[in-house]
């Protein structure tokens, strides 16, 4: 006798993601900055699967600004699972 899954349903279902909505603001700071980068240096130095936080980086860095900085405001939810809301400070100087 062959074992069976209790509860076990084959239907797949389709889940869709929406992207968060800093990451959205993140874009149009990214596609700004990437505007002054050569085609060859955009491909090598950002990718898709980059965090938010690294590419906030990158985009400091391509523009000669300071290094962001990061502070915890909130911090909710399990202790395996949390969600955490963040302040960050970007220092942007302009050229003379």
């Amino acid at each position: 006798m062959e074992g069976k899954l209790i509860g076990y349903d084959e239907e797949p279902i389709d889940v869709a993601v929406a992207p968060p909505p800093d990451s959205i603001e993140l874009e149009n700071l990214l596609q700004k900055s990437s505007s002054s980068q050569s085609q060859s240096q955009k491909s090598s130095s950002s990718s898709d699967t980059a965090t938010a936080r690294s590419r906030l980086y990158e985009v400091c860095t391509a523009n000669g600004w300071k290094r962001p900085s990061f502070e915890c405001c909130n911090a909710e939810g399990p202790d395996h699972q949390k969600l955490f809301t963040f302040k960050v400070r970007v220092e942007i100087e302009e050229a003379p």
